[in-house]
């Protein structure tokens, strides 16, 4: 091969290389957000670094007793049956916002008390993450088997490998047992709809965000009279909607402390075939309901 023949490869192997590099360089990156983002924008930075047990252990807290609760219903006696409740994990119908708060409150309150748990709050080891779209979730705790959702929330943290790489948690037991993984979680929170078509919005937000915000952001924050008037909204509801999903079965055993019910009308009222109470009465009859009054 002649040498000016070798020159004009090598002057045109240079022209493809620099166009390459132009259209690589020129390629728009994904921008990274925090808020109304999709799954590829969000930016997870700002969630804090966890190890994989301290993320199980702030799960498990979901078990955690912390309401004492009366529903006002007195069959026997003047003195209503109080009892002590968990977080409203079988009502996924409403109230995912309350659930999320009520999740971190209890973190907060356990790693206070135990500081063997963790060398700071364990709440720090978190964030909340609001999603956005067309959601549907599979859930035996309603009739219909299944509940739909504008927006869905869940406390979030994120673990990181020794190559870098991070991995979100989503500590949601009101969808699952145990932590699972963003990719997880937009699967249990769209189902049956194809990957394709979820148009998914994401925003990470503070602890202390209850409400979503206006176009997928963040909003209002929570306050001590919203959780707490919530918080006897949703035990209510969730206390019929076991009724009614397990055909007037007593909520007691599923949902309540039996070993802390306060008065000797208990054992009698665990024994009747429990109804549900009609909506205005509960207001009416609502003796009392301290949140976190439970060890």
């Amino acid at each position: 091969m002649c040498k000016k023949h070798i020159s004009f490869v090598k002057y045109y192997a240079a022209i493809l290389l620099s166009l390459s590099v132009a259209s690589i360089q020129a390629r728009p990156t994904p921008p990274s957000k925090t808020e109304n983002a999709t799954a590829n924008e969000l930016d997870i930075s700002s969630i804090p670094v966890s190890t994989m047990d301290q993320i199980n252990r702030m799960f498990n807290l979901q078990d955690k007793f912390v309401y004492n609760w009366s529903n006002g219903d007195v069959p026997y006696g003047s003195t209503p049956v109080t009892v002590s409740r968990r977080i409203t994990w079988t009502y996924p119908v409403d109230g995912c916002y309350l659930r999320a708060a009520m999740l971190i409150g209890s973190i907060t309150r356990s790693s206070l008390q135990d500081k063997s748990v963790s060398p700071q709050l364990l709440s720090t080891h978190l964030k909340k993450l609001f999603v956005w779209g067309n959601l549907t979730a599979q859930s035996n705790n309603v009739k219909a088997g299944r509940v739909n959702w504008g927006y869905h929330v869940a406390p979030v943290a994120r673990t990181v490998e020794a190559d870098g790489k991070s991995t979100v948690y989503v500590l949601d037991p009101a969808l699952n047992s145990q932590p699972v993984t963003l990719d997880s979680w937009s699967n249990l929170v769209t189902y049956g709809e194809p990957s394709e078509k979820r148009n998914l919005k994401f925003s990470v937000c503070d602890t202390d965000v209850y409400f979503p915000g206006q176009n997928n952001r963040c909003g209002t924050r929570q306050s001590t009279s919203q959780t707490r008037s919530d918080s006897q909204k949703f035990l209510f509801l969730e206390w019929n909607n076991y009724k009614i999903v397990n055909q007037g079965a007593n909520p007691y055993a599923a949902l309540a402390n039996s070993e802390i019910i306060e008065n000797s009308a208990a054992a009698k009222y665990l024994a009747i075939s429990a109804t549900a109470i009609p909506y205005p009465s509960y207001w009416a009859a609502l003796s009392y309901l301290h949140m976190y009054g439970a060890q």
